[in-house]
């Protein structure tokens, strides 16, 4: 699909909209999988000066219901999937498919619009309590889009390609609004299954991830490797320590041996993403440092990136040439003095400065109007135009921003001891018997792990599998300190969206799996002297 043909659909989409009333301020929801439609009803939205609400569509009934009436949007777009289930909960109801695509005369009618205009409302998936809409003016959007592009180095020769969905702030922001910044384009999957399979197709420069999307990747990719026989194994597992050992030498050998490698013995792996593949950006959850080597040993960089849907969402991310393992990157530009912003880091003691380590408080133009309909809880998250990110973390020599953890998730023991329980999770999921898992322990004297196993263990000997994860855990832990190791463990049934122990952007929800596995983590603690009830 040409800019132009593009240009025409979003004429006939504000048509539409026009003939059903609706006008500036107006909401008007998408529920709905991916599609180029939702790329042109939000520049139709926008040119009547309306207001984007994208709303996860895998989300229950009682959510969707909350948002929905939190919003009051004045119509909802879907597509006929969804439309038996929106069609439940909202009686003003649009489907994408009826909206023809024939010639269009018209030209787009646009509305002054402001930047300080409220642009789009997207729900926030927390780990307690409803979704708070977050409010983004055009002014967030387009500033923190422009950041972004100034720093990676975006342009009209690329090509963005992902799974994540557009009420994520962060494929909203690069996919919606940098490909109108920089004339890139933009490519849809069919859906997880046709994800990996249609890269070789698409031929993409830039993939959005989340860490989980690559956990699979990576899967896949070890899977077809051991496939193909005991040497070509041993090839590329011997080819991985190389270039992790040189990762630490000196830069004139680092380099010459590393791009040897990715010619080589990587150089089947690189094939499969296209000859335009330039990098991942990750983003929505911590990426482990291991999980990040893998990929950049074999020329395939992975940037970590960091934000919140607060923040438009960009705070920071890391440069292509010049990555450092474990690092979300650099500030961005709009939190600059030069950009207009700032930020600085609260410890628990209150000091406030850029050279400890402590809560990161940002200011600027990306920062959010507010939550819509709470104006108490904007108050408590931004205080003298400064946005409290809830998320600890320092910045190393290079002053780039390293993230440690969710200060709301931060366990004290009964000891005094504080651990960010993220760390110890990334180190536990590299076993292959475990395939997620959340620490626990608040006031307890130690801490436990709650761990799920992949599919293919299930159906293990329980007394047998319990031991080999025992083993697994014990091992990888040896580095950690003694209060850090979890004490016991309980397997519980895998993580999901549709139970809601997992967020829309596949991130745990600490809160409904202590609620939902009530009775097992009682029991866990019951058995190892712990009396208390508030791991």
């Amino acid at each position: 699909m040409t800019y132009e043909e593009f240009g025409r659909g979003v004429v006939s989409w504000q048509k539409h909209l026009l003939e059903l009333g609706i006008k500036r301020g107006d909401r008007v929801g998408i529920i709905s999988e991916k599609s180029p439609e939702q790329l042109k009803a939000f520049y139709a939205i926008w040119s009547l000066g309306g207001v984007a609400l994208p709303v996860n569509e895998s989300l229950g009934r009682e959510e969707t219901d909350f948002i929905i009436k939190d919003s009051s949007p004045a119509l909802i777009l879907t597509s006929r999937k969804f439309r038996s289930k929106v069609a439940e909960i909202f009686s003003e109801v649009l489907i994408f498919d009826e909206i023809g695509g024939g010639p269009v005369e018209e030209d787009l009618r646009a509305e002054e619009i402001s930047p300080d205009d409220l642009a789009a409302l997207i729900y926030t998936s927390g780990s307690t309590g409803n979704p708070k809409g977050v409010m983004l003016t055009h002014k967030n959007l387009a500033v923190n889009s422009r950041s972004a592009i100034d720093f990676v180095g975006i342009n009209k020769e690329d090509s963005f390609y992902s799974l994540l969905p557009f009420w994520h702030a962060f494929a909203l922001t690069v996919e919606v609004i940098i490909p109108m910044e920089t004339g890139a384009s933009v490519c849809f999957a069919g859906g997880q299954r046709d994800f990996v399979r249609n890269i070789p197709s698409f031929e993409p420069s830039i993939i959005l991830v989340v860490p989980r999307i690559l956990e699979i990747m990576k899967g896949g990719i070890t899977k077809k490797v051991s496939g193909a026989g005991s040497r070509a194994r041993s090839l590329f597992e011997g080819a991985h320590r190389v270039a992790s050992s040189v990762e630490d030498s000196i830069k004139p050998i680092r380099i010459p041996i590393g791009k040897v490698l990715q010619k080589t013995i990587f150089g089947r792996v690189r094939e499969t993403f296209g000859g335009n593949f330039r990098f991942f950006i990750s983003g929505g959850a911590p990426l482990d440092r291991e999980l990040q080597a893998f990929f950049n040993n074999m020329g395939m960089p992975v940037l970590q990136g960091y934000g919140l849907s607060e923040s438009s969402p960009i705070i920071s991310v890391d440069h292509p040439d010049r990555i450092t393992l474990g690092s979300v990157g650099p500030m961005l530009d709009w939190m600059t003095p030069q950009g207009g912003g700032d930020f600085t880091f609260l410890s628990d003691e209150g000091k406030v400065s850029k050279d400890i380590e402590g809560e990161l408080l940002v200011k600027g133009d990306c920062v959010m109007a507010g939550y819509w309909n709470f104006q108490d809880g904007t108050a408590k998250e931004i205080e003298n135009g400064w946005l409290h990110t809830g998320d600890v973390g320092y910045l190393d020599e290079d002053g780039k921003l390293h993230i440690k953890g969710r200060r709301s998730n931060m366990i004290v023991l009964a000891g005094g001891e504080k651990i960010h329980p993220e760390h110890i999770e990334d180190i536990l999921k590299k076993s292959h018997y475990i395939d997620d898992v959340m620490i626990m322990g608040e006031k307890c004297k130690n801490l436990y792990a709650c761990v799920t196993v992949p599919e293919e263990y299930t159906d293990h000997c329980p007394a047998t599998l319990k031991e080999d994860i025992w083993r697994e855990i014990k091992e990888h832990t040896l580095h950690l300190a003694p209060y850090q190791k979890p004490k016991d463990f309980i397997i519980l049934p895998n993580f999901n969206p549709e139970n809601g122990t997992y967020t829309g952007t596949m991130k745990i929800r600490r809160h409904t799996i202590k609620e939902l596995h009530r009775k097992e983590i009682r029991s866990l603690l019951k058995s190892v002297g712990e009396e208390r009830e508030t791991a």
